[in-house]
Order: C-alpha cells, then structure tokens, then sequence
C-alpha cells in the first residue's frame, strides 16, 4: 500500500471534498498504524505523526465543517498510538525501519503544542462570533455546532491525555494552566470548550495537572 499524505490536507480547500477524504483516511488509519514490514511488507508507522500533523491547518475557525472532519480524525489516530518520545534510543536501534520510526516520535511534543495552540485560537474565535449572532435559528444552529466541538475536543483529548508520555502530558498541561490563568472566558461557549480540555486531563492524568492548576485557580478566587 501507497499511502500518500503529503499534500492532501493542504490542497483541499472544499469542505466536501475534504469530508470524503478523510471519510476513506478513518477507514483504513487503522490498518495502516497497523502494519508492519514483516507480515505487509511496509511499516505505515512512520506515516502517523506527519499526518496528524497535517490535520492541523485544517482546524479553521472559519470553517466548521473541515474542523469537525479534522479533529474526529485526529481522534482516531491518537487512540491508535503511544504519544511517547524514544528519539533518545533511536541510535541503539539495529532495524533502520523501527530506527526511524523511533527517531520520529522526536515530533511528537511539537505536535502537542500546535495542536493546543489550534484548539486554543479555535475556542476564543467560537466566543467573538457568537457574541455577534442576533438571529435565533443562526443561534441555534451555532449552539449544535458547539455541542459537537465540544464533545469531540473531549474525545480527541481524553485519549492524548491517557496515550501521553508523563514528559509530554507535563508539556501540555503548562500550556494549559497557563492559558487558563491569562485569558477570561463566558462560560456560555468558549468557557465549556476550554473546560473539556481540563476535564479530560483531570480524568486521565489528575497527578499532573491538579497540582498545578488547583492551587492558583485557588489563589486567583482569593484575590477576587
């Protein structure tokens, strides 16, 4: 199997052709992280981190629909894999294909960054355009629209948060505390966004961000 990712999410401008693409890419991620060199002849590891990462301009504040698409995928890749860095041990490696598959995983705190800075841009345009909305049926459609973000941010990060190295998901959690402490959100929409974030780490990782978050959230309430 020829894979070919390069390009594909970049050239996609149409969200119904965006749509269709990464209707058949959720069918076969499976058998792809899957394979492997000596049963397949091919090891499509190595092909999971520059996808994922190819997904992420697809996270458009403009366009929901491609959004929606981008992260469901990404929610299926991740509950694929191991978010842990092993570059270190790359070079100890005999096996070139599994050498470079290691030394990849190099990517993978960059990938969680971007990824946060995406949702995070994501969740404060949703609170200003709905704050602009006057009519009631537009209101209402966006309220749907919130819904479904919501639950798949959940789900895309619940299993990050649980396939995470504790190095990685500590990475993640500073960008969170930090964007929690600086910015103020309603709680109509961007707020419940931002907090499904938190509530996925909470639930699978409360050893690394409770102790960082609830003390200055406690602090930050005392000043008020």
């Amino acid at each position: 199997m020829d894979f070919r990712y390069s390009g594909m999410v970049e050239t996609l401008t149409e969200s119904k052709k965006y749509m269709t693409t990464m209707r058949w890419v959720m069918v076969l991620i499976n058998m792809i992280v899957a394979s492997r060199t000596e049963t397949d002849g091919y090891d499509g590891r190595h092909l999971v981190l520059p996808f994922a990462s190819s997904l992420l301009p697809a996270i458009d504040p403009n366009d929901m629909t491609k959004t929606l698409t981008a992260l469901s995928c990404l929610c299926i890749v991740i509950s694929y894999i191991n978010v842990v860095d092993c570059s270190s041990l790359s070079d100890t490696i005999e096996d070139e294909t599994k050498r470079e598959i290691c030394h990849g995983t190099g990517g993978f705190d960059d990938f969680v960054v971007q990824l946060l800075d995406r949702v995070f841009t994501l969740i404060e345009n949703r609170a200003h355009e709905n704050t602009r909305m006057a009519d009631s049926r537009i209101a209402n459609s966006v309220n749907m629209e919130d819904i479904s973000l919501q639950r798949i941010i959940w789900a895309v990060f619940r299993p990050l948060a649980t396939h995470s190295s504790s190095a990685i998901c500590k990475i993640a959690v500073d960008k969170i505390v930090s964007f929690a402490l600086s910015h103020t959100l309603e709680t109509d929409v961007s707020g419940r966004l931002f907090s499904a974030i938190c509530q996925a780490y909470a639930v699978s990782r409360p050893d690394i961000i409770l102790p960082k978050l609830l003390p200055k959230l406690c602090a930050s309430v005392e000043h008020l």
